[in-house]
């Protein structure tokens, strides 16, 4: 996904409505951690006349890390 979608899907959430998070920094913090990385695709768009800008995706090692805390939150403790 571009920054820009990103920051779109993730404006209803509460800590970005509040103004706690900002998207561009969260994810540098997942750049330097390995969490996604950049993409090198195709420059054009499938949309007309849009050029592509970077672009995230998640990386293994992310997806790693979102499985163990999701089934590690929903354990009975």
């Amino acid at each position: 996904m571009e920054l820009a979608e990103l920051e779109q899907r993730l404006q209803e959430f509460w800590a970005v409505k509040q103004g706690r998070v900002k998207i561009p920094l969260a994810v540098g913090l997942l750049l330097r951690n390995k969490m996604v990385e950049t993409r090198s695709d195709p420059k054009a768009s499938w949309q007309r006349q849009r050029s592509v800008t970077q672009r995230y995706q998640i990386t293994t090692e992310g997806k790693r890390f979102l499985t163990e805390a999701v089934a590690s939150d929903s354990r009975i403790q």
